[in-house]
């Protein structure tokens, strides 16, 4: 069976990866904007379990795709977290996959698996003012549309919850959002007014919305289970680990960096002050952006990368978007693979 896996040098899609080179019989293409570097910075092959590579380029609006009709299985992972002068959400998350969709279709008349990694709650009303979310949602819609008018296609839309990961290094950490928020000397929590030394508790205090974390290798075990198993029924699969808040996320995320989750220190902050105060920050580095200093704005957003999750629209998808998750939602991943979600108490034991 032959995979072509889109975005497989990132974040989740590596995991995917990892996961697919467990499986045999498998041959795994993994598509990249830069195939030297590529090699040189991830370690995707196991043993004499070996990846293909192509060349592809989503940001770009003249992206042509190889030959589709080999591949009997596409994944989609690729996306951004913030905009730039040449990556763009609309482009990224809406116009390159629904193109790559299309192709696959029109090129590959035989039976035909297509996974697209989306977020969850991008359907939610909130969502369409946000444009992150939004052009996920219109991607996801359009998507599920077009499986249900070809024929042998099965589409499966993976909405996963906050992505957390176990970290080799600090500085892979810091690579990733939510665990570089967490890892930080103060960490500011939202929906609150106090602050927090220790075991020392004064005022009301923040990081109470609920989330549903899940690893990043488990959304690779969600993927491979699909691949797996003939009888997965394809349609939207929310990929959440058990309700945990804000402020124990960040708990959990402190000992995976091998600090004692109890010593931190923590303000907590209103919900209007974030926003006003992840505007001005947005604000910043539009300023810094015009003056022509694009290059270093991404290179400190790439450094440390809770910058990425310090936005008006992440702010928003914290207060706005983290919507109560039903026990179906959670029971609904064994039908798409089978797998047991662990909750982060256990990851991280």
């Amino acid at each position: 069976m032959n995979v072509l896996v889109i975005g497989g040098t990132g974040y989740i899609g590596s995991e995917i990866v990892r996961e697919l080179l467990k499986l045999d019989a498998l041959n795994i293409t993994v598509s990249t904007r830069n195939i030297d570097r590529a090699k040189r910075k991830y370690f995707l092959d196991t043993g004499e379990k070996k990846v293909d590579w192509i060349e592809l380029d989503f940001s770009s609006t003249e992206l042509v795709f190889p030959n589709l009709s080999e591949y009997d299985v596409i994944i989609n992972s690729a996306g951004i977290l913030y905009e730039t002068s040449k990556l763009k959400y609309e482009q990224i998350h809406f116009t390159a996959p629904v193109k790559l969709l299309n192709d696959y279709i029109k090129n590959r008349p035989d039976r035909k698996i297509f996974i697209n990694i989306s977020m969850k709650d991008v359907d939610m009303r909130a969502a369409v003012k946000i444009p992150f979310t939004a052009t996920k949602s219109k991607a996801d819609n359009l998507m599920l549309n077009l499986g249900k008018e070809a024929k042998n296609l099965d589409v499966f839309i993976l909405r996963p919850s906050v992505v957390y990961g176990n970290y080799s290094s600090k500085e892979e950490m810091d690579r990733h959002a939510f665990p570089s928020f967490a890892a930080m000397p103060i960490r500011l929590l939202i929906g609150g007014l106090g602050f927090r030394i220790g075991d020392l508790k004064l005022g009301k205090q923040g990081g109470n919305q609920s989330v549903h974390p899940i690893l990043a290798s488990e959304i690779g075990e969600v993927v491979s289970g699909i691949i797996s198993n003939k009888s997965a029924q394809p349609g939207v699969y929310k990929l959440i680990g058990p309700r945990i808040n804000v402020s124990e996320l960040f708990y959990y995320l402190r000992k995976l960096d091998g600090k004692k989750g109890d010593t931190f220190f923590s303000i907590s902050i209103p919900t209007f002050m974030a926003r006003v105060g992840a505007k001005i920050i947005d604000l910043f580095f539009k300023i810094m952006v015009k003056a022509g200093f694009e290059k270093s704005v991404v290179n400190l957003k790439s450094r440390f990368a809770y910058l990425q999750v310090f936005t008006e629209d992440n702010v928003k998808v914290l207060t706005e978007l983290m919507a109560e998750t039903t026990e179906q939602d959670y029971n609904n991943l064994f039908n798409a693979s089978g797998i047991k979600v662990k909750a982060m108490s256990e990851a991280t034991s």
